[in-house]
């Protein structure tokens, strides 16, 4: 294998070490595309059914709704299922309130919780 200069790192490592920067830089930035081209939906206009159609057809959305206790507006991401949440999250449901019902429940990605070992203390 062939050395650059005085260095001792073959220069086939580097260029591995090369393309693992560049895939993971893509990867981030299809990432961040695609959170950024998330369909936002305004909760209160629509009823449960077609906020679950919508999630399932665009696989995960920002749902836009009012709090019952303090009536500001809030955002949060709803998903159609896991496949949609990062590698160390996990879903969980959720009710939020719609045109028709403020029951609906709708599926969640959230941080997946440290397990704790039995004999830890």
């Amino acid at each position: 294998m062939a050395y650059a200069g005085n260095t001792r790192a073959p220069v086939g490592n580097r260029l591995v070490s090369a393309a693992l920067i560049a895939l993971s830089g893509l990867v981030f930035s299809a990432s961040l595309a695609e959170a950024q081209n998330i369909r936002r939906v305004d909760g209160s206009r629509l009823s449960c059914d077609a906020v679950h159609d919508i999630i399932v057809a665009e696989g995960a959305i920002i749902l836009k709704t009012r709090s019952r206790r303090s009536g500001r507006q809030l955002s949060e991401r709803y998903v159609a299922h896991r496949g949609f949440c990062f590698a160390n999250e996990i879903t969980e449901y959720r009710t939020v309130s719609t045109r028709d019902t403020h029951q609906c429940p709708v599926l969640l990605c959230r941080e997946r919780p440290e397990r704790r070992r039995f004999f830890d203390d």
